[in-house]
């Protein structure tokens, strides 16, 4: 049986891969593509120069960004543009699908080694098929890298631990290089491998009595030297603006709680608050209404078969509860942290899209308990069965939403157009590619002068040029006939208004899903 359901799950992780290769190059740019891909532009040549410390291009956002992932990503794009050009999206997207897929290798490891296999394809479709990863794999160059970072940093972490008196230097190498590419994404990486660390840590002194020699405390310090050394470098190697100016760090540590660029405002439930002043529930409240119900279910009747099976779970793993404390610290630590120090928060859980694969991880341990003990009580059959009524449910509406993803809201809102005016549909202006293609289609459009609300303007002119058949001529709003956009909220401090509420009209086209509105090209009332 286990035989045959690792086998379905394997032909389903496929089915999956297949279907994320298909999106990855159906959806459109993302709103910071554009300007990662210009950071990576500007720091390969720089790097080629072998100029070092001698850098005068212009700061601002971009400056507190280490750009190492931008920076590989944009030489890679470089090279490939030369065999397959006019697929500049397409080649940034599967470059980033094939790390999502790297993290789903280690999930599955780290998975394996601490529990079994069954639980490690299950936490790897589990994590998968979540449509906030799922819907992030291709299209967010920042934090499905931090997610790989974060993964990988956590199996090597683990291997150094069970090696430690042979082969740890091995995996020390490891864990730096994942540490250090985790910087180099983004500077606050580390405080998220806390829990990690730290474990780490109390293992190896908890154990010191096994190893060979007494020099435990010994090697410790001399491994942090080279973790850090190793890290450290990794981390400002593609940061140009640290060469110059190593102040520029400091800066960017002291800063890293109160982000200076991304939205102002953010909305959740219908409540629109200021993303340096987010509401204590803003995590609960996402979870109640965004995350899948089934994966819900899953969570909260783990904690119940802890409280009433413990036997099971700790004959069936070693160290089980330690293992169990550790997950909960890494999901929630970086939650409590953030909320306690009003850390600028916006996009759902985009930020914290890390935190997915070990939740999957969770619920994956869930669904085997119920496997194991199905025949053991009606209980647990009624549990599998409402669980499977809502896995279904929420299959149509992920299917629905292709390749929008990331915009599901789960089943307490039991129609999808309810949620119109709950949040921000389309944050990543991604249907903007879909949009620019109705326009060119439509023998009723011939040329139009418009603006834009929503959306990098690079990219949307890029969007415009490549799809729309040249029929877009993008003008300021006091020009424009019409407008594309998003229903984005306003950039202003004193304006919370969003871009549909702000700029009425008629709409000409649309694109939608379910009934929700994400973009549109709308005739202005003049």
């Amino acid at each position: 049986m286990k035989l045959n359901l690792n086998k379905v799950i394997l032909s389903l992780i496929t089915l999956l891969s297949l279907f994320a290769i298909f999106c990855s190059i159906s959806i459109g740019m993302s709103w910071d593509e554009p300007q990662h891909h210009f950071n990576g532009a500007i720091r390969a040549n720089y790097l080629k120069s072998f100029d070092f410390g001698k850098f005068e291009f212009s700061g601002g956002w971009a400056q507190f960004h280490p750009g190492l992932y931008d920076t590989f990503t944009f030489i890679i794009v470089d090279l490939l543009l030369k065999i397959f050009p006019e697929k500049l999206i397409e080649i940034r997207h599967l470059i980033n699908l094939f790390f999502s897929f790297l993290t789903l290798i280690g999930l599955f490891l780290i998975s394996k080694k601490n529990f079994n296999k069954e639980i490690a394809y299950l936490a790897t479709f589990l994590c998968f098929i979540n449509p906030f990863f799922f819907g992030h794999t291709a299209i967010n160059p920042k934090d499905t890298i931090i997610c790989f970072a974060l993964i990988w940093f956590a199996y090597s972490v683990y291997m150094y631990c069970v090696n430690f008196d042979n082969k740890r230097l091995k995996f020390l190498i490891l864990a730096s290089f994942f540490m250090g590419f985790g910087l180099g994404t983004r500077a606050s990486f580390f405080v998220i491998t806390a829990p990690i660390v730290l474990s780490a840590l109390i293992f190896i002194i908890k154990n010191k009595n096994r190893y060979r020699d007494n020099k435990v405390f010994k090697k410790i310090f001399f491994d942090i030297f080279i973790f850090g050394s190793i890290s450290f470098s990794l981390m400002i190697l593609a940061w140009p603006y640290v060469h110059a100016d190593f102040g520029v760090l400091l800066e960017t540590v002291i800063n890293s709680t109160k982000w200076i660029a991304g939205p102002i405002f953010e909305m959740m439930n219908g409540n629109i608050f200021e993303t340096t002043n987010i509401p204590r529930t803003y995590f609960l409240s996402f979870f109640i209404f965004r995350i899948p119900i089934f994966t819900l279910i899953l969570l909260f009747s783990l904690f119940i078969f802890l409280k009433m099976d413990r036997k099971f779970f700790s004959l069936k793993f070693s160290n089980f509860k330690n293992k169990i404390i550790v997950i909960l610290c890494i999901i929630l630590f970086p939650m409590l942290l953030a909320t306690a120090m009003q850390v600028k928060l916006y996009n759902g859980i985009r930020l914290f899209l890390f935190i997915i694969p070990f939740v999957s991880l969770l619920t994956a341990i869930c669904f085997y308990y119920i496997l194991e003990n199905f025949k053991k009580s009606i209980y647990i059959k009624t549990l599998l069965g409402v669980v499977t009524i809502f896995f279904l449910l929420f299959i149509q509406r992920f299917i629905y939403l292709t390749p929008y993803h990331y915009d599901y809201s789960n089943f307490l809102y039991p129609k999808f157009v309810n949620t119109q005016k709950l949040h921000i549909h389309d944050y990543w202006a991604t249907s903007y590619k879909e949009l620019m293609k109705l326009i060119g289609k439509n023998s009723n459009i011939k040329k139009i002068n418009t603006d834009f609300c929503g959306g990098d303007p690079h990219g949307i002119k890029y969007l415009a040029n490549k799809y729309s058949g040249g029929k877009v001529t993008f003008v300021p709003y006091e020009q424009a006939d019409y407008i594309i956009m998003i229903n984005t909220l306003s950039i202003h401090p004193d304006d919370n208004s969003t871009c549909f509420s702000a700029r009425p009209g008629t709409n000409i086209l649309e694109v939608k899903r379910l009934g929700v509105i994400f973009s549109v090209l709308r005739k202005l009332d003049k």
